[in-house]
């Protein structure tokens, strides 16, 4: 009799920890589980106000990313076959819901990397909306592209 109820309670409780909301974890955990290696997985940009995307994953093929101590990172460009030093930083940031009379808790990455062959050429990157787990990571950014326009993009990496 106990055993449906006993199933139950597990498969409640590992859902409920599975879920990456950031109300969910703390700053530090946030923290340790970016450290480490990280290849880009998906890549999609956002047409029309989110009415539809373009898949661009070819265009980041091979890259990766290594968060390291000490706020250090290596970005991999697997297509020009260079790496590109710099340092991120993560944000716990606290937005007011009017409708739930509450703060809700996010999470920013700010990354920073150049060229060590030509120092002028750098880029900053800030991902919002973080959601991080053991083998999964997901931002969004807002930046201008090539044609002069503000796009948002989604990024997906896996370990």
């Amino acid at each position: 009799k106990r055993f449906p109820y006993l199933l139950s309670s597990l498969l409640f409780t590992i859902i409920i920890s599975s879920c990456s909301s950031a109300d969910n974890y703390s700053y530090t955990t946030a923290f340790d589980k970016i450290k480490g290696k990280w290849t880009i997985h998906e890549v999609h940009m956002e047409n029309n106000k989110r009415i539809c995307e373009t898949d661009v994953t070819s265009n980041y093929e091979g890259m990766t990313f290594n968060f390291m101590e000490g706020n250090q990172l290596e970005i991999f460009d697997a297509r020009e076959d260079i790496t590109l030093p710099g340092v991120w930083y993560l944000d716990e940031v606290y937005t007011w819901d009017a409708d739930d009379q509450e703060n809700k808790k996010s999470f920013e990455l700010y990354t920073y990397v150049y060229n060590p062959a030509d120092t002028s050429q750098s880029r900053t990157m800030t991902w919002k909306d973080l959601r991080v787990s053991n083998n999964r990571l997901f931002g969004r950014e807002s930046r201008y592209s090539d044609d002069g326009k503000s796009h948002k993009y989604t990024y997906k990496l896996k370990r």
